[in-house]
């Protein structure tokens, strides 16, 4: 599978997408960081009071948040353009494993989402480094359960990249693949919000189906930056990513073994 890797890894860095995505993350998330940064040093000087919702970290996790839909997105051309390009094919006519090309594409994909974390990161600190030097202390203090929540948020983001690649292994077509990725980010989030009402009103539970969904555990998380989550709730968000990412992986697996290339 070493090779292979080597192979999709060359390939990622020669693909197109992968700069224009990173292109637009970097720009979208200097752009948010510098506005955060300009919010909170204007706060200081004309009112006196510092920001703790525009601490970097925060804000390092609230737009961090917002660009999983592109490193998903990735994840879904990059493989989908194997299918396209009879790359995938190729590969499997030399007696490579079907199981070795699959996890050398989510290896792959996992690698493609760290340098766009260690890139967005970098697109963040520096505005913040050049608006608020010399004017605010605190701005760069660590909150206390931080790392905490970026261990959890770094789950969802493995359970995406590894719903991404299911999605684009079953449909194997680059816009229909699209169209199912944003449904499974939007609608289907939308969809249990509305029967969990209709269930509250129905049947007055205080259940609800979207606790289980992990677009709500990544939220619910993010919601808690800068303290403990709740120990009530501390196993759900760590399994309810880990349970996507085992049954994307499966079904994945499972499809690309059976059908043909």
């Amino acid at each position: 599978m070493i090779n292979i890797l080597k192979v999709d890894l060359y390939k990622m860095f020669k693909t197109k997408s992968f700069y224009v995505i990173g292109i637009i993350l970097i720009t979208f998330s200097a752009l948010n960081a510098y506005m955060y940064a300009r919010i909170t040093l204007d706060a200081n000087e004309k009112i006196g009071i510092s920001l703790d919702s525009f601490n970097f970290f925060t804000v390092f996790m609230q737009i961090i948040s917002s660009l999983v839909i592109y490193m998903t997105l990735f994840v879904v051309l990059f493989m989908v353009s194997e299918f396209s390009n009879g790359t995938i094919k190729n590969i499997a006519t030399k007696g490579y494993l079907r199981e070795s090309i699959y996890f050398s594409k989510l290896i792959a994909g996992i690698i493609s989402t760290l340098i766009y974390i260690s890139v967005v990161t970098l697109a963040i600190y520096l505005p913040y480094i050049f608006v608020l030097r010399g004017h605010i202390t605190n701005e760069f203090e660590m909150p206390k359960y931080f790392v905490n929540s970026l261990f959890i948020i770094l789950l969802h983001f493995l359970a995406y990249i590894s719903i991404g690649l299911m999605i684009a292994s079953l449909v194997r077509k680059s816009g229909i693949s699209i169209v199912c990725l944003f449904a499974f980010l939007a609608l289907i989030p939308l969809l249990l919000d509305i029967l969990d009402k209709l269930l509250g009103y129905v049947v007055e539970t205080e259940f609800r189906m979207s606790n289980y969904f992990i677009s709500t555990n990544l939220k619910y998380a993010l919601s808690y930056t800068d303290l403990s989550i709740p120990d009530k709730d501390i196993v759900r968000v760590i399994l309810v990513p880990i349970c996507f990412f085992v049954a994307s992986v499966a079904i994945g697996v499972t499809a690309f073994k059976k059908r043909d290339i």
